[in-house]
């Protein structure tokens, strides 16, 4: 008898597990403007970890580190990153999702970073040039930081704003499902956006030297 009743127990405590893993994901805060405030106050410190337990997105943050693996880029969107702003504009319920609207402001380092991707090519063409085959990587990634890093004691503040929506469910914790580039622009202080711009750059002059070699007149003989 004693051994049916510990049966019994045990399947009660299991079925009341099961019933509160069902109820959904612990909440990471206690609203979802409280968890899009959680981000935001981590993406001032570019706290990955801390930012990382506010969202469900698995794979917003792998282009950002992987954008922070360069020295120069690190170093210098640490001192940008605290400098954004931001206020919560809109907070509304549509089926069971609540969307939070902030208003962010945060610095634009666009320019910066164009007139310091030129000036590196330019200084990193000349260190090849002196030191020809003693050039080792470390010199050249070097040049970038150190371009950056005199940018930075000169720049001025140029500041945008960012209008991002970002949507959580309750079951979910409040985690934030999708991220996305706007995020991720604010985040990078523009490098993000910058990048973007570059490489469709290349790929139109890409295209158009091969136009232009498809075009051109078959030689005679």
């Amino acid at each position: 008898m004693k051994k049916i009743v510990k049966v019994a127990m045990l399947a009660v405590c299991a079925g009341v597990l099961l019933l509160a893993a069902g109820c959904g994901k612990k909440p990471v805060a206690d609203s979802a403007e409280a968890s899009v405030k959680g981000l935001l106050e981590a993406a001032k410190e570019l706290d990955f970890d801390e930012m990382e337990k506010y969202t469900t997105d698995t794979e917003w943050s792998a282009r950002v580190k992987e954008m922070l693996t360069v020295p120069a880029w690190d170093e210098f969107i640490h001192i940008t990153a605290p400098k954004m702003t931001y206020e919560i504009s809109d907070v509304k319920e549509e089926g069971g999702t609540t969307k939070v609207t902030a208003k962010i402001t945060y610095f634009d380092a666009a320019d910066i970073y164009n007139d310091a991707i030129n000036e590196y090519f330019s200084r990193a063409m000349q260190t090849v040039m002196e030191q020809g085959a003693d050039a080792s990587e470390e010199d050249i990634a070097g040049v970038l930081e150190e371009i950056l890093s005199e940018k930075a004691e000169t720049m001025e503040d140029k500041f945008t704003e960012s209008t991002i929506t970002f949507e959580s469910r309750k079951k979910d914790g409040w985690r934030i499902s999708n991220l996305g580039e706007d995020f991720n622009a604010v985040l990078t202080a523009t490098l993000t956006d910058v990048a973007d711009d570059l490489g469709n750059e290349a790929a139109e002059d890409a295209d158009s030297m091969l136009d232009s070699q498809t075009e051109a007149p078959a030689a005679t003989e």
